[in-house]
């Protein structure tokens, strides 16, 4: 089975949360686990520039749909503190909702 690039990512994210990977020094595992930052990176990237580009949608009048990246986005923009720390917490809920319906994804791929 072929994965989507974004399921291969969450494969590889998913597969880091073993303690075995943490402390082993093996070469291969310097590699996965490199692999594995590099996910993660891609994933919250990929958030950070999906809720910059609707926040600039909405700053411009434009219609955007009522879907969960707007709800982040309202939610977040509620928040107290620097305009920092609310990217942060938004990038954080959209990883945790991407990871989730990933995960769900790729388990009904491997049923079917």
């Amino acid at each position: 089975m072929r994965y989507s690039y974004f399921g291969t990512r969450f494969l590889i994210m998913i597969s880091t949360f073993s303690l075995y990977h943490q402390w082993d020094m093996r070469s291969s595992a310097r590699k996965f686990r490199k692999d594995a930052q590099d996910a993660i990176k891609t994933i919250r990237d990929t958030g950070r520039e999906a809720i910059n580009k609707r926040i600039d949608d909405i700053s411009a009048m434009k219609e955007v749909p009522e879907d969960t990246l707007t709800y982040i986005i309202k939610a977040g923009q509620e928040m107290e503190g620097s305009d920092e720390e609310k990217m942060a917490v938004m990038v954080d809920h959209f990883a945790t909702f991407f990871v989730a319906g990933e995960g769900s994804f790729v388990r009904g791929q491997r049923a079917s």
